[in-house]
């Protein structure tokens, strides 16, 4: 009797440890981190870091991580999951954080020792994922699918999978905090998963946080028509969000974002600000998050976004000038000021003065070229912008805009033809409806007395354009035949994507 009960305590156990590797395939201890679990000594350790701007802390965690000082990172993370402080935009600490240090850290050794290293802690895990996903899009692009290679495309499914096993045992570990979950919205968006899919793994993120404004945000951007969503799930998901964000958050600021997208895919979408009904709808919108977050840097940018495509650019200057007044390092405030100043107000001394305090606060930033460059073209140093545009694109290989800008900065440094047009080359094989990169490519081929080729791109320029023309029915045009079917082509990928 006594051995048929040890057998069944032994059969029990055995279905138990069944059961509970089952539960977790990573095979890893669940460490759920709530606020009971975090140590009085912690918190009391964290608890006035809340009240540093977010870009002082995640300077501070990625001097830590370049260091190995994992274990400092992870306990601040745990305080952070647990007891869940708003930076002063009403986002959550711990979302901001990652996103700060996720786009300044592009070193996957980094990445891969910490995951070696600490293997039980979940956010080493959402870090290596995210930088997965960001790597993904490298090799993509950011332009329309018809402008991705088939090694572009290869490679972007292979580092979307690899951020899925990241995210996936993140989750694993720590499904308290929401961040994992809400990075697989983006990988399963990128692979074009089934929308149940993408809502079950929403819905485990705002389980976490019900504030993850995050989570709400990469909701909204698959439900776009652009990633095969559609402009009435966008907007219903945005009324959906106003009439039910959790006390004390930005949730609503959803709808916000609607409009300002609206707008930007909308013909003439700038007319909305003029709007009774949608000004009213911002400055409702606005107030709510004041309310609360009487200090949003967030708030004060989207409305100099909407000033600047107003066209009132002193508006949008002040607006950003607010926000350093409380914040006055604030990296994404000086980046966009100095780029007002420099572009829509020509004011390259102050342009600079933004840059430099940028450089101080935000060493590891990642728009340091693209300023640099950028002050460099418009006071007209264009040997010193190849130079700043080459970084720009060694850290963003699928920028079409640098190769356009290096190229002519090339013509006009050195009269550098050859070069210059292997840059608009590389531009029309990112984006082969550009049409200035055509013409800018057929003047090149002219001056190296090359007048076949020349006319060649000419020609390819002038029928995109008609082919354009004709799709939205500005003119009658006519297209030869076998060009036609091929741009039809694009234009349909293009209009699908």
């Amino acid at each position: 009797m006594r051995s048929m009960k040890c057998i069944m305590l032994i059969l029990c156990f055995t279905v138990s440890v069944f059961i509970i590797s089952c539960i977790n395939p990573n095979n890893v201890d669940t460490k759920i981190i709530t606020s009971k679990s975090i140590s009085d000594e912690i918190i009391n350790k964290y608890k006035d870091s809340d009240k540093k701007p977010v870009w002082i802390i995640g300077n501070e965690i990625i001097k830590k991580i370049n260091a190995g000082e994992f274990t400092d990172v992870e306990e601040y993370i745990d305080y952070l999951v647990a007891q869940k402080p708003y930076s002063a935009d009403g986002t959550r600490i711990l979302e901001d954080l990652y996103r700060f240090v996720g786009d300044r850290i592009n070193s996957r050794d980094m990445f891969d020792k910490w995951c070696t290293k600490e293997p039980t802690h979940h956010s080493a895990f959402i870090f290596r994922g995210n930088y997965f996903i960001e790597l993904a899009w490298k090799h993509r692009g950011t332009g329309r699918g018809y402008t991705v290679t088939k090694e572009g495309k290869e490679l972007f499914k292979k580092n979307l999978k690899l951020a899925e096993k990241d995210l996936k045992k993140a989750w694993s570990i720590n499904s308290a905090d929401p961040n994992s979950a809400a990075s697989i919205l983006t990988v399963y968006k990128g692979l074009l998963y089934k929308e149940t899919t993408k809502n079950a793994w929403f819905k485990k993120a705002v389980e976490a946080d019900p504030a993850a404004y995050t989570a709400y945000a990469k909701k909204q951007d698959y439900l776009r028509p652009k990633w095969r969503g559609s402009r009435k799930k966008d907007y219903d998901f945005a009324q959906y969000c106003d009439k039910n964000a959790p006390p004390k958050s930005i949730i609503h600021e959803i709808m916000l974002d609607y409009i300002m997208e609206k707008a930007r895919w909308e013909r003439n979408g700038t007319m909305q600000y003029y709007n009774p009904y949608i000004v009213n709808k911002i400055k409702e919108i606005v107030q709510r998050t004041l309310d609360n977050f009487p200090d949003s840097a967030s708030i004060r940018s989207k409305l100099a976004e909407i000033e600047l495509l107003k066209g009132n650019h002193v508006k949008a200057v002040e607006l950003y000038s607010e926000i350093l007044e409380k914040d006055p390092g604030n990296p994404d405030a000086l980046h966009k000021r100095a780029r007002v100043y420099a572009i829509n107000l020509r004011k390259l001394d102050l342009a600079e003065k933004d840059i430099s305090k940028n450089l101080e606060s935000d060493p590891y930033g990642p728009d340091m070229y693209d300023d640099l460059s950028m002050i460099a073209t418009l006071s007209g140093d264009h040997k010193k912008s190849i130079e700043y545009f080459t970084r720009a694109i060694e850290k963003n290989p699928k920028s079409k805009q640098f190769y356009l800008l290096r190229g002519i900065s090339k013509i006009r440094a050195f009269q550098d033809y050859a070069s210059a047009a292997e840059d608009f080359k590389d531009v029309l094989r990112l984006d082969p409806l550009l049409i200035d990169a055509y013409g800018l490519t057929a003047q090149c081929l002219h001056k190296l007395n090359k007048p076949e080729e020349a006319n060649k791109f000419a020609q390819m320029g002038a029928d995109v354009s008609a082919a354009k023309k004709a799709r939205e029915n500005i003119l009658p045009v006519r297209v030869p035949p076998g060009l036609a079917k091929e741009i039809e082509k694009l234009l349909n990928k293009s209009a699908e994507n």
